[in-house]
């Protein structure tokens, strides 16, 4: 419910500011890496979209907003899960992303931000909690529109069970 509320007030506000924004990329990944809340850590397939904007900063820097959803690894292979748990992490997160073109076509583009993450490690733990995240990606633009990456996505929640993600992703932008 709050995240009903939380949503209808964002989409008020923008509604009601007039900003000159741009949609810069657009973009999908997948991927390994591990999740945590107050448990061991255990490994975990992930998704990721994003989009990035030219918003309120210069030309070098991107606000991203994004999503990222990592579940047990197991979840995905073949068997009977009749009253089995997988855990998962889901994160909304909003960070400042910066990039550097290396030689030709190469670049490297590092992040940081903010983060709600949700912990779903236990059958009976369902939190929301404020969170940081950081990303590092290397990556190649073959075309002026394309843009492939690898690279790492770690967040970390500042509360309640400290729920963490750490995703190692492909990915794949669409330049506008």
């Amino acid at each position: 419910m709050k995240i009903i509320k939380l949503s209808l007030i964002c989409i008020l506000l923008c509604a009601y500011i007039q900003v000159d924004a741009q949609i810069a990329k657009i973009g999908i990944g997948a991927g390994g890496g591990t999740i945590k809340g107050n448990s061991a850590s255990v490994g975990s397939l992930s998704g990721a979209i994003f989009i990035d904007t030219d918003i309120l900063f210069p030309d070098y820097i991107n606000i991203r907003g994004g999503f990222l959803f990592s579940r047990k690894a197991e979840y995905f292979l073949p068997e009977n899960r009749k009253g089995r748990y997988y855990p998962f992490v889901k994160s909304f997160y909003l960070k400042a992303v910066t990039e550097q073109n290396l030689y030709g076509i190469s670049y490297i583009e590092e992040g940081i931000g903010i983060a709600a993450i949700n912990d779903r490690t236990f059958s009976d733990v369902d939190y929301w909690e404020p969170g940081i995240t950081f990303s590092i990606n290397a990556g190649i633009k073959p075309t002026r529109h394309s843009r492939f990456s690898i690279g790492i996505d770690y967040g970390l929640g500042l509360t309640r069970t400290n729920a963490t993600y750490y995703s190692f992703l492909l990915s794949y932008a669409y330049q506008l």
